[in-house]
């Protein structure tokens, strides 16, 4: 099929404003960016074709910077998909929404403190990411298949190099705050060797926290 930027732009437009999002701006060039809000949320959409990943879109929250791609890896010609634009327009018919209300369920924050070391002026470095569901987090704070960041007590992570792996643990520190009662701490240690022959020696440290919000929706 063909259509025209502005055929595909007015579909994705129509789609939001079906459910309650205001638009906030559209553009015409490049990726063709989209910005729409509603109530607090602020996203923005952006789509691309090309001969080698087909039609393809992208989700970005804006105030908390996770995004989502969709994408496929082959066209499904049941479905009336055979190139990029009927890829695209499949996917923001009977994808998209789906997809963008991924965003209201996001309640876990994982704030890492110095992963990778300090700052050059030797301030903390954090890096935070959003996610929806218990177990993914879990899998992002322990690295392992467990489920629960509350059954993390001390878990080993052996990368595929074998002279590397990594011990997880819980700690625990005492609120300052109301709000940060609802931080659930952890310290994650590297331990290298040089070879088989070596002992595993600790070679860097740094702490993070699991931040569930429990406000009102």
């Amino acid at each position: 099929m063909e259509w025209t930027v502005i055929e595909k732009q007015n579909l994705i437009v129509e789609k939001l404003v079906e459910d309650g999002w205001e638009i906030l701006d559209v553009s015409f060039k490049g990726r063709c960016p989209i910005t729409a809000r509603k109530k607090y949320a602020e996203i923005m959409i952006t789509t691309e074709e090309c001969l080698c990943h087909g039609g393809r879109l992208w989700i970005t929250d804006v105030h908390t910077n996770n995004w989502y791609e969709i994408s496929h890896a082959e066209y499904d010609t049941e479905l009336g998909i055979e190139d990029s634009s009927s890829e695209l327009k499949f996917i923001i018919e009977n994808e998209m929404m789906d997809y963008v209300n991924r965003y209201s369920s996001i309640v876990y924050k994982l704030v890492k403190i110095n992963e990778y070391g300090k700052q050059t002026n030797g301030a903390d470095k954090e890096d935070v990411t959003y996610y929806g569901d218990m177990e993914t987090i879990a899998r992002r704070v322990a690295e392992t298949n467990i489920k629960d960041i509350f059954a993390i007590e001390k878990e080993k992570y052996q990368c595929p190099n074998e002279n590397i792996y990594y011990i997880t643990e819980r700690i625990y520190k005492d609120s300052k705050y109301s709000w940060e009662k609802e931080r659930v701490w952890f310290k994650k240690t590297r331990f290298d060797r040089k070879s088989k022959q070596e002992e595993f020696q600790e070679t860097h440290t740094f702490e993070m926290y699991v931040e569930i919000f429990n406000k009102k929706r």
